[in-house]
């Protein structure tokens, strides 16, 4: 047996019929229906503004377990799609106001709501310009209720699966930039983020700064304590440099146990007392297990001129990084073309806060900026650096680099 509405739609007096078959099954709206999945969202928003058409789809729709609620036109129902509760509207395309075909094209890009087109006039529209404009689905009246039913089933499978493809994307493109065994990113990211803020600086003349940081005496650890010893040190590490940048900077992992952090908006020697501070925690930190193991750090800090290019100023940092592991290791060097008032180089750094090897400066009382530095010492291994690269070469003490 068949209900059979009749209803006046449009200014055309287009006659609609909405067809509902009488076996429909009564059940709790309260319970999934059982040809639904038991996550499947149960919400559904109807928009039309003929009352009746609301009222025969809300009813037919409960029967299958839909919590349905009802707008009169496009106006009065975005609000409720912008609550972010509902997961699918059924919309008459001809409304007051904003047309159906709007209101879909508004959520095209949206992969968290579904919209069904539906009209009785089907010379004028088509399931393509539906789809086109951004409609999950699309129906000609007259509705057939258990078929609408098993088209919104689908609409709800079908934003699923899409919700599901956006997480895996997403999932994706932070694994592409982001290091497995630190959290950090990689330098895939770090080229990319690095380019970025170089030309900002560049254009804008703002400051940016950037720090190198080199754990002391890494494969002397890998081979005392083991190789798991040291990732579970660079894992602590990379956490510990997550937790303490600032918001608005990115640590990365450069490679092996090198790391790099952008300070932007931050002059040189503002980043040389943020590179102490993170020095002293990480020395002060236990990272491993094995108290043997703990670890320092030597870190480089470059300021970006103005005009070179990123990899000018990685190149620079390097060489900073370098100067502090020259200088004796767990220090802070700056590269030596740095200028901004101050001469920056190494911090030396003594727990009773006087500087190492019987400075002739503090011995005659002389007090002593600690932004100042040792640059003699510095400058007799400098020249053993240059060209040096991590494999060592004949007749140099590759620990010193280390």
């Amino acid at each position: 047996m068949r209900i059979v509405y009749r209803l006046s739609q449009d200014s055309r007096t287009e006659t609609t019929r909405i067809a509902m078959t009488k076996h429909i099954p009564e059940q709790d709206a309260r319970t999934p229906s059982t040809t639904h999945e038991v996550d499947t969202p149960r919400q559904i928003l109807v928009v039309d503004d003929d009352k009746m058409v609301r009222d025969v789809v809300m009813h037919a729709m409960k029967l299958h377990g839909y919590e349905v609620l009802t707008a009169e036109s496009a106006e009065e129902g975005e609000p409720l799609l912008q609550s972010g509760t509902i997961p699918l509207a059924l919309v008459d395309i001809n409304l007051p106001g904003m047309s159906g075909i709007e209101l879909a094209r508004r959520y095209a890009n949206d992969n968290s709501i579904s919209i069904i087109l539906f009209t009785g006039d089907e010379e004028t529209y088509s399931y393509e310009q539906a789809i086109q404009e951004g409609a999950a689905d699309f129906l000609v009246k007259p509705l057939r209720l258990s078929e609408l039913a098993l088209r919104i089933k689908r609409a709800l499978e079908h934003r699923r699966l899409k919700i599901e493809q956006s997480k895996l994307v997403g999932e994706l493109e932070r694994l592409a930039v982001t290091d497995e065994l630190t959290g950090l990113f990689n330098r895939r990211r770090l080229i990319e983020h690095l380019g970025e803020e170089v030309t900002r600086a560049s254009r804008y003349g703002r400051p940016l700064t950037l720090l190198m940081l080199d754990i002391d005496n890494f494969k002397a650890l890998n081979d005392h304590c083991g190789h798991a010893e040291g990732d579970k040190a660079l894992t602590a590490l990379g956490k510990l440099l997550r937790s303490d940048v600032r918001l608005s900077d990115q640590a990365f992992r450069y490679g092996g146990e090198e790391f790099v952090i952008l300070l932007p908006e931050l002059k040189l020697p503002e980043s040389m007392l943020v590179a102490e501070r993170l020095r002293k925690e990480i020395e002060a930190a236990s990272l491993t297990a094995n108290a043997d193991c703990n670890l320092t750090v030597s870190i480089g800090v470059a300021q970006h001129d103005g005009e070179e290019s990123s990899d000018s100023l990685l190149k620079r940092v390097d060489q900073a990084m370098y100067r502090a592991k020259f200088a004796g290791r767990n220090q802070v060097a700056s590269d030596s073309n740095d200028e901004d008032g101050l001469s920056l180089g190494v911090l030396e750094q003594r727990e009773d806060g006087q500087p190492e090897n019987g400075d002739e400066r503090a011995q005659d009382g002389e007090a002593i900026d600690p932004l100042l530095v040792d640059q003699d010492r510095v400058g007799q291994n400098q020249d053993r650096c240059d060209g040096h690269d991590r494999g060592g070469h004949a007749g140099l003490d590759v620990a010193q680099c280390q």
